[in-house]
């Protein structure tokens, strides 16, 4: 046993003490997120982070940082006095430490953010010989598996996610992915937390490559923990890598859990709009239905009508006769006062007599 003093032996407690009394927020507790309850919601609660905007460059023009209000979290005081969102014109916005830099990538194939303790140089990262992010950061990025992006994102997939093995074999079979490498099997190193079929945390251990440096951090002596996600509806493969200093490091999980609870609130959201569209084309459909019977109901009997305006063309009295004969079938649109058996005024979407065969042939037969 080494020999420790008292007073180191003091601090070491204190720490640990310390790290006690946070939420428990351990590399896979995030999964408390996902789930129906949040446990750790007793001791959080809405607090805001001032919003920092961004510069970002790409295929166009350098874009200048947007305007934002504090965003509003869900995180103890503690923890939000520590972070600032950071967000730039385009892609997602990402919790990171106060006091940062960030720059941020678009394009057709993805949106990327870093974020730095130190500014990175726009020239540099935008050039084709930028050796990545070296010491501590923090990077988001949203690329996209319906453009040129698909390759990146099916490199991903194959390694991790099983569920979308036919995308990536859809990707293969284009001929367009010469050189590139598809590995069915996670990184040897990597430890995956499987949240979902599309939802992964991991960590990528110090000097090791993996998820954590598939997008532009470099392996150091400090891991890269994380969380991938692809998301179908949104047709794109969302990965945050962050590697924070030691003495930031206990932030890493609460920006990784905010990540995933925008996540979670995006498709939420998503789902409520598809559920709402669908009521909306239902409703659509329904009365588009009965408009059709009604039309269909109105030819018939101006048909009808106008048979019976022969039949009674003899009559001493052809209103009498008429109304006789129609009695509570006199049709609810007007029908032209003659034999010919048409709709007066006939509406722009008035269906053709072929169109009304089968509504026709469904009312002779009856309920």
């Amino acid at each position: 046993m080494y020999p420790f003093s008292t007073a180191c032996s003091v601090a070491i407690l204190w720490r640990r003490m310390r790290r006690a009394l946070r939420p428990r927020s351990t590399f896979f507790g995030t999964l408390l997120l996902i789930g129906a309850s949040d446990i750790g919601a007793h001791a959080q609660t809405l607090s805001t982070v001032p919003f920092v905007g961004c510069k970002s460059d790409g295929q166009a023009f350098l874009l200048e940082a947007p305007a934002g209000q504090p965003k509003q979290v869900t995180l103890t005081a503690e923890f939000a006095n520590q972070l600032a969102y950071y967000k730039a014109e385009h892609g997602p916005g990402i919790l990171g430490p106060r006091g940062w830099t960030c720059f941020g990538v678009y394009g057709s194939n993805a949106d990327t953010l870093y974020v730095t303790p130190t500014p990175l140089n726009p020239e540099t990262v935008m050039s084709g010989s930028w050796k990545g992010v070296v010491g501590p950061g923090i990077q988001v990025s949203d690329t996209y598996t319906d453009t040129s992006g698909r390759f990146d994102a099916a490199q991903i997939a194959a390694r991790i996610f099983p569920a979308e093995k036919a995308f990536v074999q859809r990707v293969m079979k284009e001929g367009l992915s010469s050189g590139i490498d598809f590995t069915f099997a996670p990184y040897p190193g990597d430890q995956l937390h499987y949240l979902s079929d599309h939802i992964v945390e991991y960590q990528t251990p110090r000097q090791t490559e993996g998820l954590g440096t598939s997008g532009n951090l470099r392996a150091n002596s400090d891991p890269i923990r994380g969380v991938v996600v692809f998301d179908r509806d949104g047709q794109s493969l969302l990965e945050l890598a962050v590697r924070l200093p030691s003495s930031w490091e206990w932030l890493a999980p609460t920006i990784t859990e905010q990540m995933l609870r925008e996540i979670r609130d995006k498709q939420a959201a998503t789902r409520e709009r598809a559920t709402a569209d669908l009521a909306q084309q239902q409703q659509a459909k329904t009365l588009k239905e009965a408009r059709f019977v009604e039309l269909c109901d109105a030819a018939r009997r101006c048909r009808a009508y106008g048979k019976t305006m022969t039949d009674c063309a003899m009559a001493g009295n052809i209103s009498a006769c008429v109304r006789i004969k129609v009695g509570s079938k006199y049709p609810r649109i007007p029908c032209r006062e003659d034999a010919s058996g048409e709709v007066a005024y006939p509406p722009p979407d008035m269906p053709g007599r072929l169109e009304c065969l089968g509504e026709d042939a469904r009312t002779a037969l009856g309920p």
